[in-house]
């Protein structure tokens, strides 16, 4: 849902702001569409996010830290490769971030309001019983 949700709205930011990427001759990557918000930057902050979240739900209690953190610093790496290979300004990285962000929060609230809707629903009483012929 957030990865949905993500690609949804980096398609049409870009198309709504239609910045052009930073020009650069090292030729380390072609690259082409526009530039704002970075899409790279955005699915990495809503995919890592979601693993971290997951990772301090999942993991046991010792390794929970170190879970989440490799989640984000992986995340963090995809977005500062970005500016690495010099195909995004830093403000469509940040810009990325946020809307990822933005993304994997809203789903993870989602998730946590259907888990304590379905926790708040009434169990079915079914008690099977056996009739003999009655």
């Amino acid at each position: 849902m957030a990865l949905i949700g993500n690609g949804v709205l980096t398609v049409l930011f870009k198309g709504w702001w239609a910045r052009l990427r930073p020009e650069h001759q090292e030729g380390l990557t072609l690259v082409s569409g526009y530039s704002f918000p970075s899409g790279h930057a955005s699915a990495s902050a809503a995919c890592y996010l979601w693993l971290a979240c997951l990772a301090a739900w999942l993991l046991p209690r010792r390794w929970r830290l170190v879970g989440a953190l490799v989640a984000c610093l992986t995340g963090w790496s995809v977005a500062f490769s970005r500016l690495v290979l010099n195909v995004h300004f830093a403000s469509d990285v940040a810009a990325g971030l946020l809307v990822g962000s933005a993304c994997a929060a809203a789903s993870l609230l989602a998730v946590h309001s259907l888990m304590r809707w379905r926790q708040t629903l009434p169990r079915a009483q079914f008690r099977p019983t056996l009739s003999h012929g009655t």
